[in-house]
């Protein structure tokens, strides 16, 4: 996801990302925290919540029907996580997502209301009526899972989980 601070990462993300590159389409799984359950696979899309966010303000986001939209970001505030998925949840570009696959949001803080990131995101990804796993190992983070966008992917919510690659 992303490959920038993989010079910062530990042993383990370089290692996982020399395996992706080697053997992609071995199946791996991303351990999480179940937010929503229930199950739902499609192609695996998003980023920075911020950039998508600008692209939406662009006119230029477009997500795939039935995708897996993965988001993390790095030093927002609560209210501007809050901000940036109310302007996409209600622009209907995520009405066709099956499901939320939630990074790490690092340094954001609770910002003057004192609501976290983690409030924000229960709130409001919780009742968009799709499975949800938060506190996915991948973003501007040590420990940086690849996320090999575009591929097909699995989440399970009720066990928070992400499975990346055949699981043949």
């Amino acid at each position: 996801n992303n490959l920038v601070s993989l010079g910062r990462a530990d042993a383990d993300a370089r290692s996982a990302w020399l395996e992706a590159l080697e053997d992609p389409d071995k199946c791996r799984i991303l351990a999480g925290q179940s937010v929503r359950g229930g199950n739902a696979s499609g192609v695996l899309v998003g980023g920075n919540l911020t950039v998508l966010f600008s692209s939406l303000a662009a006119g230029k986001l477009r997500l795939p029907d039935n995708c897996i939209l993965a988001l993390e970001d790095i030093g927002e505030s609560s209210y501007r996580v809050d901000r940036m998925l109310n302007a996409l949840m209600n622009s209907g570009a995520t009405d066709r997502v099956a499901a939320y696959a939630l990074g790490q949001f690092v340094d954001c803080d609770a910002g003057k209301f004192g609501v976290s990131v983690t409030e924000v995101l229960i709130d409001q990804l919780g009742r968009a009526g799709v499975p949800v796993v938060m506190g996915l190992p991948f973003g501007h983070t040590k420990a940086n899972a690849p996320l090999p966008f575009g591929t097909r992917a699995t989440l399970n919510g009720s066990r928070g989980e992400l499975h990346l690659g055949n699981s043949e």
